[in-house]
Order: structure tokens, then C-alpha cells, then sequence
């Protein structure tokens, strides 16, 4: 296949009339349903419908204003004789948009619109799946910090009134747990704020840094954990083109030219010299790549069948990084609960045991009395 060209954005598709005045409802165009559209375009065109014709019959069936637009503008733009990708660039996907492309150039266009909105879905029920991992944890140390706030100024002003109503002085283990309710949100804060620093810095280093800080970044616990991130997305963005038709290496010089991310276009480029040096996929895939990868590719030079062999990667690797996000979260689990019930333990009886004592002491004289 040739080498896929560098097109630009045409201005009709993006200046007309029509979408300067609706263009700013192609944001109501919600992630979902692109791949739902994408989807249902493919099986228009599977069934042999031309892309005119299959634009139509989907603006007929109704749909949500951004949708409606997109549409409009899809058949604007192939009435012009203008590129799918062209006239969606503005407000595509990356990915998507370099599909759009390869369909195109390849006249596969269907079968490119079809994997793009599987390897999507694919990707959110992945990030579904690691959200529901985190969930429970999270919630659990946003109840304890509004569980803070709530004693600090709904039950602490009301007890400080009490003991100034009484006359009474304020017993120490009053004070401690005063002291301990204004610092304890700050540090929780703090921490949060500190684990997210660290999480982001070495996102940022392990997509930046040169080779020698890239294998100690590796030897870290966070930083297999990117690797693994980082693998998975390769294999999965190769294997749409791959099943597409697009041969290796012309895969990895359209994953290049993207740009973005733009750690993945410095190794396409890298691993584009090492194929065309003479070096197998699965040698090339070693270092800062997770091993899995160059196994499977190992596998394929047997098979013959690369497409498979990076969608098995890329679905392996995933199932992978969730697995042990969902060990470390079982982890956290209950230490999380142990020092929540902790804290209000320590808390509550710091607070009430001197208000059952004052108690105590002002029922004692009118009793005697």
C-alpha cells in the first residue's frame, strides 16, 4: 500500500454558512455516540449502500443536534467530493480521523469505520472497568474528609458553647481533638495532592525522559504500570490499521505523522529504523516495551497472522493492567476502612467521653439537692 498523504483540513467543510452558525454544537456530540454513528455507517456501507446514500438514510432516522450536524456536515462534504476525515477533522479523534484516512486510501472505508468503533469500545469498557476499581476506595476517603468537616463545624462550635455555658473548663482531650479535626483534612489533602504529584510526574518523565531514566523509571511499581498502559495502546492502535490492511510498516508511519501522543510517534519512528534495518517486530518491541508484546509478536512470525497477535496483545495487556489495579485496590481497601473507623473511633469518644463526664458533674449537685 502507498504511503498514506499528509491531508489538511478543507476550509468549505469547516467555513459554510450552515456550520459557522452550528458550530459550536459539535461538542453536544458525545464520545458514545461516535461510535454508535461509526458503527452504523459501516453496516450502511457493509450492505453496499454508497457513503451519499448511507449519510442520508442515517440523517433520516433522527437523531440528537450534534449528531444531526455531523451528518449535515458528512454530506456537505461528499457532495463537494470532499474526505470523510476532511470534513470531521475539527472535532474527530486522532485515531478516527487517521481511520477515516486509511479507508479512503485503502477503499475499505466500512471495514475501518467498523474496527475503529470496536477498538473504542473496547477502550472504554477498559477504563470502565478501572474506574469501578478505584470507586469504592475514593468514595470511601471522600466520606471520611466530609466526615471531618461535618464534626469540625457542625458539632465542635455546638460542644465549645456548651462548656462556655456552663462555665466549665475545657478538658484536654477537647482540645487534642480539636487540634487533631483542623490538621487532619490538611493532611489528607496534602496527601492526595502529593500522590497525584507523583502519579503525574512520572507519567510525564516516562513519556519525556531519554533512555537511562526510562529503565529506572521501569523498575518502579508505577512505572510498569505506564508500560503496560503504554504497550497496550500501541497494540491496539496498530492492530486497527493492521486488520485494515496497512502493512507494518506503513502502519507505523501513519501512527508517526499523527503526532499524537507524542511518545507514540517517536517510537513508531524508532521502530520503523529497526524494521526497515532488518530487524524482526518481536526484537525490535524489547526494552521500554512490556515483554508480553515481544512474545506475542515472537508468536506471530510462526502464525503469520500480526493482526491477531496485536489484538491479543492489546486485549491481554489491558486485562493485565486492570487485574492489578484491582490487587492493589483490595489492598487499600480495608486499611482505608481500618483507619476510617479509626479516626471517628479516636474522634467520637475524645468528644463525647468529657461531655458524659460534664454531664455527670452538673446532674450530681441537683441530685443531692
Amino acid at each position: 500500500m502507498p504511503e498514506l498523504e499528509q491531508t489538511q483540513p478543507v476550509s468549505g467543510s469547516s467555513n459554510s454558512p450552515r456550520v459557522r452558525r452550528l458550530g459550536p454544537h459539535w461538542r453536544r456530540w458525545h464520545p458514545v455516540e461516535s461510535v454508535s454513528l461509526c458503527r452504523e455507517l459501516a453496516e450502511l456501507l457493509e450492505a453496499g449502500l454508497p457513503l451519499r446514500e448511507a449519510i442520508a438514510c442515517l440523517q433520516t432516522l433522527g437523531a440528537q443536534r450534534g449528531r444531526a450536524f455531523v451528518l449535515h456536515v458528512a454530506r456537505e462534504a461528499v457532495e463537494r467530493g470532499e474526505l470523510l476525515s476532511d470534513a470531521w477533522r475539527p472535532w474527530a479523534p486522532t485515531d478516527l480521523t487517521m481511520m477515516l484516512e486509511v479507508g479512503a486510501q485503502s477503499g475499505r472505508l466500512a471495514e475501518c469505520l467498523r474496527l475503529w468503533s470496536e477498538q473504542t469500545r473496547r477502550r472504554r469498557e477498559w477504563r470502565a472497568a478501572m474506574v469501578r476499581a478505584a470507586a469504592y476506595p475514593m468514595l470511601l476517603m471522600v466520606m471520611t474528609l466530609v466526615l471531618q468537616l461535618f464534626i469540625l463545624h457542625m458539632i465542635l462550635p455546638s460542644m465549645t458553647n456548651m462548656y462556655q455555658m456552663t462555665g466549665a473548663t475545657t478538658p484536654e482531650s477537647y482540645r487534642l481533638a480539636n487540634q487533631f479535626l483542623h490538621v487532619m483534612p490538611v493532611c489528607l489533602l496534602l496527601a492526595l495532592a502529593g500522590l497525584m504529584g507523583t502519579v503525574g510526574g512520572v507519567w510525564w518523565l516516562d513519556r519525556r525522559a531519554h533512555n537511562p531514566l526510562h529503565r529506572w523509571i521501569h523498575q518502579t511499581s508505577l512505572g510498569r504500570w505506564f508500560r503496560l498502559q503504554r504497550t497496550a495502546m500501541f497494540a491496539s492502535m496498530t492492530a486497527q490499521l493492521v486488520c485494515a490492511g496497512v502493512p507494518i510498516l506503513d502502519a507505523l508511519s501513519v501512527l508517526q505523522r499523527q503526532g499524537k501522543p507524542r511518545w507514540l510517534a517517536a517510537a513508531c519512528k524508532t521502530l520503523r529504523v529497526e524494521l526497515l534495518a532488518g530487524n524482526n517486530l518481536a526484537s525490535a518491541l524489547t526494552g521500554t516495551w512490556d515483554p508480553i508484546l515481544s512474545s506475542l509478536m515472537s508468536l506471530t512470525e510462526t502464525t503469520g497472522n500480526l493482526s491477531s497477535g496485536l489484538e491479543r496483545a492489546a486485549v491481554l495487556l489491558r486485562t493485565r493492567w486492570v487485574r492489578q489495579m484491582e490487587a492493589v485496590m483490595r489492598v487499600l481497601e480495608p486499611v482505608l476502612v481500618s483507619a476510617s473507623g479509626g479516626l471517628v473511633a479516636v474522634t467520637m469518644l475524645a468528644l463525647l467521653l468529657p461531655m458524659y463526664d460534664l454531664m455527670g458533674a452538673m446532674s450530681t449537685p441537683a441530685l443531692m439537692h
